[in-house]
């Protein structure tokens, strides 16, 4: 009997314990920033369709146009960093997948 009781308190501690799952505090579109490519009309195009589609604020859309190759340095060994419309990784100087 008191292996019940004790089965039913460790039971009822769990039960006040646990927290249910809720929505609250999901982040809403004012918390989304669209970065896309300046240069290709369809970034451009994709931007739009979720600024509208998800109601983001015009203040949260970005373009960054320039998009070139990058060198940085990382101890001491120059790498270059390419950016390429369509591929899957960007890939630096020594052919090692970066992204």
């Amino acid at each position: 009997m008191k292996q019940i009781l004790f089965f039913l308190f460790i039971c009822f501690l769990c039960l006040l314990t646990a927290k249910a799952q809720t929505n609250a505090n999901i982040p809403g579109p004012e918390n989304v920033l669209v970065v896309y490519n300046s240069q290709i009309d369809s970034s451009g195009i994709i931007a739009n369709y979720y600024k509208n589609v998800r109601g983001i604020p015009s203040l949260n859309i970005m373009h960054l146009d320039n998009l070139t190759d990058a060198n940085i340095t990382i101890d001491g060994v120059t790498h270059t960093v390419g950016l390429r419309q369509g591929a899957d990784n960007n890939k630096n100087s020594y052919n090692n997948v970066c992204g």
